[in-house]
């Protein structure tokens, strides 16, 4: 699954992680937080639901990253090694780094 802080910045990235999944024979579960906390704790949800098998994810605050655990609680990284992938602006890598949540 893909969860998003905000689709606007994001349309090459997206081609490219399409285009690789489906060489891959993967489907996406794509979601878009539009910056909304309330909403990206909707789609962490939705994508444990899914039983995704990894998740690449731009967090949408430092709060947001405190998520996380809803990933581990349903076993998503346990069951198929290190697949969380954080990405964005240098202070939300940071953010993951000083967590230790990478």
């Amino acid at each position: 699954g893909v969860l998003l802080r905000d689709f606007t910045e994001t349309g090459k990235f997206i081609q490219g992680v399409l285009q690789a999944a489906a060489e891959d024979g993967y489907s996406i579960l794509l979601y878009d937080c539009a910056g909304s906390s309330e909403t990206e704790l909707k789609y962490v949800s939705a994508l444990c639901q899914h039983n995704v098998d990894g998740v690449i994810w731009n967090p949408v605050n430092e709060q947001s990253i405190e998520y996380k655990r809803h990933f581990d609680k349903a076993g998503i990284v346990r069951r198929v090694g290190y697949v969380m992938v954080f990405f964005g602006d240098f202070e939300n890598a940071r953010l993951c780094l000083r967590r230790n949540v990478l």
